[in-house]
């Protein structure tokens, strides 16, 4: 994440998964545990159209995360 923010990584406002200059917020999750894990299947891809996308659910709805915190607005 510190790479991505040295580099002034700017937001993704075409969702591409296939460039790494402009990023949207689950991309750079999804990337950044990537490169962790080194496990292209550690968090799952989502399609619309056959173009790959990092739905935030694929990240919170994921084994692999618990939750820490909730809040209401109640």
């Amino acid at each position: 994440m510190d790479e991505y923010y040295r580099r002034g990584v700017e937001f993704d406002f075409d969702f591409d998964m296939y460039t790494d200059d402009k990023m949207y917020c689950s991309e750079m999750i999804y990337k950044a545990l990537l490169l962790a894990t080194n496990n292209e299947n550690y968090i799952p891809l989502s399609h619309v159209i056959e173009k790959p996308y990092v739905a935030i659910d694929n990240l919170y709805l994921n084994d692999h995360c618990n939750l820490i915190f909730c809040f209401n607005y109640d």
